[in-house]
Parts: C-alpha cells; sequence; structure tokens
C-alpha cells in the first residue's frame, strides 16, 4: 500500500537539498525585506532596484558557491562579475544631462567621470554633493551582502551568518530614517 522507499543515500541528498532551498527561500525573504526598507527610504532619486540587484547577487552567488571548485577561483570569477553587475545597474539609473548621448558607453563614462571627480575631492579636503558614489556604494553593498548570504547558506551551511550583515543594513537604515 505504501510506495517504496528510496534509498538511504538518495533520501539524505534529497533532505540535503530540501533543507537548502528552504534555508535558501528564507534567506531571500529576510534579505528583500532589509532590502525593501533601504529602497523605500528613498534616500536618493538616482538608486536604481536594489531588489533586482539583491535577487540576481543571491542566486548568482548561490550557483557560483554550489560547484565544487576552490572557493578562491570562484571569487575571483563571483566579485569581479558583481561589481561589474553592480556598476551596470547604477549606470542605468543615471539621469544623463540633457543632449548626452543615451548608450550604455556614455552612462559608463558619466559614472566614472563623477565618481573620479569624488575621489579627487576626498583627497582634497573638499566637499561633494554628488548622490552617485553612494549610489554606487550601495548598491556594490547590496550585491556584497546577497553573495557573502549565498556563500553562507550554500558552501559554509551557517544562515546566521547569512542573516546577519542583512539584519545589521536593517537597523542601520531605520537608525537614520527621519524622526528616529
Amino acid at each position: 500500500p505504501f510506495p517504496a522507499r528510496p534509498p538511504r543515500r538518495h533520501r539524505s541528498l534529497l533532505g540535503t537539498l530540501g533543507e537548502e532551498a528552504i534555508t535558501f527561500g528564507l534567506t531571500f525573504v529576510a534579505l528583500i525585506a532589509a532590502i525593501t526598507s533601504i529602497q523605500r527610504a528613498d534616500w536618493v532619486p538616482e538608486m536604481p532596484n536594489l531588489g533586482n540587484v539583491a535577487a540576481m547577487s543571491l542566486i548568482g552567488g548561490w550557483l557560483i558557491a554550489r560547484t565544487r571548485i576552490n572557493a578562491w577561483l570562484l571569487h575571483l570569477v563571483g566579485i569581479p562579475l558583481g561589481i561589474a553587475y553592480a556598476t551596470y545597474e547604477v549606470a542605468g539609473a543615471l539621469r544623463l544631462v540633457t543632449g548626452t548621448p543615451d548608450t550604455i558607453e556614455a552612462r559608463l563614462r558619466v559614472l566614472w567621470e563623477r565618481n573620479a571627480d569624488w575621489v579627487r575631492a576626498l583627497r582634497e579636503g573638499a566637499f561633494s554633493t554628488d548622490p552617485v558614489p553612494f549610489v554606487l556604494m550601495v548598491v556594490v553593498a547590496t550585491w556584497a551582502l546577497a553573495y557573502l548570504a549565498a556563500w553562507a547558506v550554500a558552501r559554509w551551511r551557517n544562515p546566521w551568518l547569512a542573516l546577519m550583515p542583512g539584519a545589521i543594513a536593517l537597523l542601520t537604515n531605520i537608525s537614520y530614517l527621519p524622526g528616529q
């Protein structure tokens, strides 16, 4: 009357994958809650959709972490790809000056110039009100947070390490909101 039970080795593999999928799903929900809080704070109008960045980074980091290749080699691929993706997202959200050609090359050039101006002001002790370097830092931090969470779940099997950075980001964001 009952279906045949799979051999023990298959049950443990299915149990591990199911457990990882549940942990991954819960991590995704917690991460999206933190990212949504930052997105809704509406710090600057140039902010791209952080939910897309977090989702892509979490999925990409999880896929990379699931391979059996040496972690250092995977990071040599994953980190530059993640930074390139974050840069692409920020460049896509830039508001260009009227008359500037609207190509990805032009957007990347404007992003580079505005960040170079910010670094120059930082070195000279000057003041910069350009929000673009802040946006780039937030997007890269979002990518890093999701990438770390994926590695914590898939490779290190440590859900607490996956949840702590998002919780810290959420609490930090809430503490800086007006009226706090």
